[in-house]
Formats: structure tokens, sequence, C-alpha cells
């Protein structure tokens, strides 16, 4: 019996039980080859001409993946590691804390390894019959610019390691007395940490089988250095000159390879091309043979996987290594027809579940130089792709550039699934009198101060609430202390808002907070501080004097601080946070940033309790051009609706991620007003101030990355965020351009990072809106 085929062609995840690549055993069941009349449905069949980086995070992925074809595979190492052991839950490409996961003490990980340029992290383990102990390594290197770089970054990220369990002890590894090591004696475990000119190599070796044996973990340890370093010594990183604009598909496979789809593929890692180790990302297998065996040059990755060998002998004697053979299939499993045309070399089977049920489907197919495995999950999918990859492998197309979704001449033929297409009017619910409320909360955003234009060195904005006398504002996870709430409730608070942004740091970190909350009267809200101010003693709190009126203040172990003062029915409400120990510091800040908000809400009346319903909840018909909630958009949006409405230019800042950045953009641009609802609708001053405001509103970030525009909509601009928009939680976002309006609409990621297929009809729905503003 030959080796058998195993590609992961497609993962399934929590349907695929027993993992992507089953063995499938049988006769295949074989197709004449005809190019023409090939069903394709509306797969892509032109090759495409994919380029160049464009951006930083692209030309990190790119390198990344030429790294992983010299990391080594555990199985390399030692053969009792049989199986890749992340259950398809973590990605192989490491650009940021999130490609290592929970391996590292990450918290920290962005900071220390800020300058990393590419990564790649294999996880293997041994096989076992019981299924709930391992043995298993874990081997990550990280490319850095130069070898100081990755000699300053190793260390530290051990040390932050190190420093996290009380129980860690040093280790020292004999034949490589360089590298940093750990483990803690209870535990058998092992952490190592080597620096190789410009890269550091991580390991963690983790043993459930066997009691904590510190002699074996440290043999093992070496024996994983003794494989990769040399591996290391083979790679060339892309020169600093050539990084930034490297090729992404250098012989142009990748463009002849189906893109993956963002909404329904689940694989973790980004399409790519491959020369060797890194091609086991989509392989199920426990030895390299087939690249000499296959005489493999280039693998592309991406919704199908195409491996390509240097002459068409080696092509089948690829085929002829991973040729199924006769058999008994298991019950669930069964070969089907192959689609017409795709030659001699095809098979495909099925997986069904108990009911018959498919659960996945797979076409594997050798053409010329090239063999290909195709998944899907149903079989008129999987037929399609496999014709399409089929077209693109063997076209004489010239390859054409990634072109822009032709543009809708009519938004009316715009696919917005369950969304609505029209404007329609603003009606929020008054359910409550702290519904009623909110309008006027919402109100003094308009006059609460920003800390960043205290410090300019806090642009992550961390917090935006509008604050309520509930359980909701007042607890553990909430905006203000739970202890605080039957003070609230006493003076009966009316309501208030509230806003804080960081510095982004774990090492060093500085916030700021700042709330502002309304009583029925001066006297009740001095009430009310004076019994906020004594809540909830702290230990290590001591108090500090501020140069304001009136003010009250403390610290806590001089590296936290809290203020309060009143100003007419207003308490208002200051924290601050320092790195290290500092009271003058801390009050100096306290200072700063009271006097900022005492200064903004000079000119803020209260609107009388019984006026507040007449406030204007809309203005020139804005908040009817934002796509409403509906609930077919509950999983995009967790904004507290509290925060619905209209909003001036001042108000909006609030929201901003980078507040100092969007202050001048928002003076540039002309914004006056901004609509707050599922979509978030900003009026400028014309169409070019419109473009303007979108490229300022889409700035990537160093790992946000670019994605495809939705079909059929101009002037779009779409991007998936590594962090969360920390307001609604989402991961992508997209804005859209019309006449003076720009139009955000955000998403969250749905399971194994995917898109939700009703991201663009929103999107969609939005732009539909839009285009009928008055």
């Amino acid at each position: 019996m030959g080796t058998v085929m195993r590609v992961v062609a497609v993962c399934l995840v929590a349907v695929f039980v027993t993992g992507c690549g089953a063995t499938i055993s049988g006769n295949p069941v074989r197709q004449g080859t005809s190019v023409h009349g090939l069903d394709v449905g509306n797969y892509q069949t032109t090759p495409r001409l994919i380029g160049h980086a464009t951006y930083d995070k692209q030309a990190r992925i790119r390198e990344s993946q030429r790294l992983g074809d010299f990391v080594a595979v555990p199985f390399e190492i030692d053969p009792v590691y049989a199986q890749e052991c992340t259950g398809g839950l973590r990605p192989h490409i490491v650009v940021n804390r999130k490609g290592l996961g929970d391996l590292v003490i990450n918290d920290t990980f962005d900071d220390v390894a800020a300058d990393l340029r590419a990564g790649w992290v294999n996880t293997w383990c041994s096989a076992s019959e019981t299924q709930d102990k391992y043995l298993t390594l874990n081997l990550a290197v990280l490319q850095f610019p130069d070898a100081a770089t990755a000699a300053r970054v190793g260390p530290t990220l051990e040390h932050d390691d190190f420093t996290y369990n009380i129980d860690n002890q040093p280790v020292t590894l004999a034949k490589y007395p360089e590298a940093r090591a750990h483990w803690r004696p209870q535990v058998n475990s092992i952490g190592v940490w080597a620096v190789h000119e410009r890269f550091v190599v991580f390991l963690r070796i983790v043993d459930d089988t066997t009691a904590p044996d510190l002699a074996v973990l440290t043999a093992r340890a070496e024996r994983a250095l003794e494989v990769q370093l040399p591996l290391l010594d083979q790679y060339r990183p892309t020169p600093d000159a050539e990084f930034a604009t490297i090729a992404l598909d250098p012989e142009g496979l990748l463009g002849r390879t189906l893109p993956s789809d963002p909404t329904t593929t689940g694989q973790r890692n980004p399409d790519g091309v491959y020369t060797g180790r890194g091609a086991l990302v989509g392989l199920d297998a426990t030895s390299l043979d087939f690249l000499t065996v296959g005489e493999v040059d280039q693998i592309a990755y991406g919704e199908t996987r195409v491996f390509r060998s240097r002459t068409a002998k080696g092509a089948l004697a690829l085929w002829n290594m991973w040729e199924q053979t006769e058999g008994d299939l298991p019950p669930n499993q069964r070969i089907i027809d192959a689609p017409p045309g795709l030659g001699e070399h095809t098979v495909c089977f099925e997986k069904t579940m108990t009911d018959g049920a498919v659960v996945t489907a797979q076409c594997n197919f050798q053409v010329d130089r090239f063999n290909v495995a195709v998944g899907a999950n149903n079989r008129a999918s999987l037929y399609q792709q496999a014709a399409a990859q089929y077209v693109l492998l063997t076209s004489a197309a010239t390859p054409e550039p990634d072109a822009a979704p032709e543009p809708s001449s009519d938004p009316a033929t715009l696919e917005v699934g369950p969304f609505p297409k029209s404007p329609s009017d603003f009606r929020p619910a008054f359910d409550s009198v702290d519904e009623v409320y909110n309008i006027e909360s919402r109100r003094m955003l308009n006059y609460l101060a920003n800390p960043f234009d205290v410090d300019p060195e806090l642009p992550v904005l961390a917090k935006v609430a509008v604050l309520e006398p509930n359980s909701q504002t007042f607890s553990a996870t909430g905006a203000l202390p739970a202890a605080w709430l039957p003070i609230a409730q006493r003076h009966r608070m009316i309501g208030g808002v509230l806003t804080g942004r960081t510095n982004g740091s774990l090492r060093a970190a500085k916030s700021m907070t700042l709330a502002v909350l309304r009583f029925p009267s001066e006297q009740a809200a001095r009430s009310a501080m004076d019994e906020f101010s004594s809540a909830g003693e702290q230990p290590g709190r001591a108090p500090i004097r501020l140069d304001i009126p009136d003010a009250r203040a403390f610290t806590i172990a001089d590296t936290q601080g809290q203020a309060f003062t009143v100003s007419g029915g207003y308490v208002v409400v200051g924290r601050a946070t320092i790195a290290q120990p500092d009271a003058t510091a801390v009050s100096d800040r306290l200072t700063s940033l009271m006097r900022a908000q005492l200064s903004a809400m000079r000119d803020l009346v209260p609107t009388p309790l019984t006026e507040i319903l007449d406030l204007p909840r809309d203005r020139d018909a804005m908040m009817r051009l934002a796509l409403p909630k509906t609930a077919d958009s509950e999983l995009s949006d967790t904004l507290s609706t509290e925060l619905y409405g209209l909003y001036d230019a001042a108000a909006r800042l609030h929201f901003e991620q980078d507040a100092g950045l969007m202050r001048k953009v928002f003076a540039d641009t002309g914004v006056d007003l901004v609509a707050h609802h599922v979509g978030t609708v900003y009026r400028a001053r014309d169409h070019g101030a419109a473009v303007r405001l979108q490229e300022a509103l889409t700035v990537l970030g160093r790992n946000d990355e670019l994605i495809a525009n939705p079909p059929g909509i101009p002037n779009a601009r779409c991007m998936r965020l590594y962090d969360d928009e920390p307001l609604r939680d989402q991961d992508f976002r997209c804005a859209v351009v019309y006449d003076r309006y720009v139009a955000v609409v955000g998403a969250q990621t749905l399971g194994a990072a995917r898109m939700p297929q009703t991201f663009y009809q929103q999107v969609a729905a939005q732009y539909s809106i839009l285009t009928q503003a008055g």
C-alpha cells in the first residue's frame, strides 16, 4: 500500500472532529480531461497578478512564510512527535502576541518584541491511546532586523515569563550555556529562549506522560536546538531595502490558486506560497519525503492546495505516492463520482454524519506538474471549486492584477440581505426615566474633557460610557465602584458620562479617567462627593492635596490616584495611574486632569428635567442615514444602546481611538455632525473632505490588514483590526463614501477567525441608505 494522501483541504471546525485530512482509502474514480464546458460557478478562473506588499503587516506575513520553510518540524527532531496538536485553532505565523497565544506570558510581548519582523511556530505532540496525556514540543522562531535587537528581546521575554510564577527556577543547558531557560520542579515542562544571530528560538516542552525529570527535558531541548539552529544558517532573510515591497507570489503560483473566502474558510493562516516545511500548514504528514519524491519546488496555500513539481514526472510520482488503494472505507466515508473533465488522475470522497448528512467533501487531482487538493462542505461547491482550480492551472491567460469590484450603477441591486436599505426615523425607546435622562447625559459629552489633551501619551481609548444609577454602571465590571451605587441612588443621581484612555503599555502603564455625574442640586452633589471620597477604603491609601478649591484626593501606593470636586450640581471624578511610585507625579496629573474638566464644563448648563424630552434627538435628518439596529445586527454590534444618538464633532472625539489625529482631521474636513447607531455616519464639508476623512478613519495600525471591498460599492475601504474596536468589540471595519458623508460599519469575528457573511450585506445596506440622503 502506498502513502496515503492526507491533504488538509479545508478545516470545518467543530464538524470535522477528527481533524482535516482524514485517511481515505479505496478505488479512485477517474474521468477524461476536457477544458471546455466545466461548471466553475462564480469562482475565480482568471490567474491573478498578486504583486508586492503594500503595507507593513503584509510584508511581515510574507517574510514569516519564507521563514516557515526553515523552522524544524518536530518529527525531524524526534519521531515521537507524531501529530500536529493545535486543533487548528492557532496560526503558524507569528507577527504579534496572538501568534503565540498562551505559550508565553504575552501581555508584554508586543511591547518587548515591537521590532518583530517575522515569526513561525510549530506545535506537535506524541500519539496517545488515552488522548489526554501527551509529550508536546512547541518550537517558535522569531526574526528581528538585526542581532542586537534579538539579543535584547530574547532575555527580556524569558525574564517576563520567568517572573510570572514564583516557583520558576533557572535552568542551564550544558550544550547551549548562553540560552535562557527555566522550569517548575513540580511541573514536567521547560521553557527555553536561545538567541542565534538575528533570531530568537523559543521552545516549550511539556510532558504529561511522566513525572517531572529535568535531565530528560534539557536533553530534549538541546536536541531541538541541534536540529533548528543549522536550518537558520541556510535561511536568507529579505534585505532591508527590499522588505517593505517584498514579492508576495514570486513565481505566480498563488495567483493560479483559488483565493480563500474569508466568510467561509476555517483556516487560521493567510494565503501564501512555500518551498518546503511550511507546506505542512496544509498537509497532514509525518515525513518530508513528498518534497523529494515529487520534486516539489512550490506549494500554494489558499482555498485549495496546489503542489508544483519541477517536472511532470515528479508530479506523477507524487500522485502515485499519495494515490488511494483498495480497502474498505469507514462507515462515514465514501468515494463519490469526480466532476467531469479533470482528467484520469482524480479521486473524490465525502465524509458523512450517521444520518447521512455530508459534513465535508474533498477532491484530489493531478494535472501536468501539479497535484491539487480541493475541499468544501457540499458536493456542488466542491465540483465547482475543483473545476475552477483546474482552469486556473491549465489556462494560458495572462495573469491580471486584482481589481476592485465593479461598482454598481444602481444601489438597489446591492445585496443587503435582511438589513434595511432605506432611511428610517430614529425612534429610541423611553421605557424608563433613566432612558429619558440619557438624552441629557449624551449632551454632556460635549463638555467632557479628553484625557488625551492632558497627556498626549494616552492615545488608546479604554472606555466611553453613559452613566446611570444602577448596577450596570456601579459594579466590579462597570464604570464606577459598586460601593458607590447606594450613595448615587440616595442622592438621586440623574445621569452622567465617563471617558478613559491609556498608553496601551503593561510594562509602563499610564491611564486617566474622567467622569461627570449630575445631581438635582449642588447640595446633593456635595453630599454625594463626601460619601464617594470616603467609600471603599483601600490598603496603601493616603490623602494628597490638590491646588483646586474643595477638591478631595488620595493616592494608593503612590501609583494610583483619585480626585473629587463639585461644580454646581455636578460631581467631577478623576483617576490617574502611573508606572512607578511617585506621589508628587500622581498629584500633578490629577490637578491637570481636574482643571481641564472644570474648564471644559464652564458653559455647561443643566437642562431642566421637564424639558429633556424637548431636546433635539436628530438634526438635518442625520440619524436617518445611520444603519439602525435590528435583530440581524445583534452579533455585529455590542455598543451600549445608551450611546446611540447624534453628536457634535467635539463629543464624537471621545469615541475615536486616536483623538489627537482625529481632532485635526475633523477640523480639516469640516466634520460637524456624527450619527451614532449600528452604522456611524460622519458629515464632512464636501466630497473631497469626505474622501480624506475616510482615509483617516481607516489608517492601518502595524498589525492591521486590508481586506477585499464588498462587491458593487465604489469608494469603499475595508480592514481587519488587530485590536478589537474597544467600544463595539469589532474586528472588521469598512468605511464607504457617498457625497459629503462617510459611513463606518464593523463586525465581530466568528469562529475560526471568519468574517460574518452578513458583514458585506450590512455595508451594502448602509451605502444604499447614504445614497438616499436628501
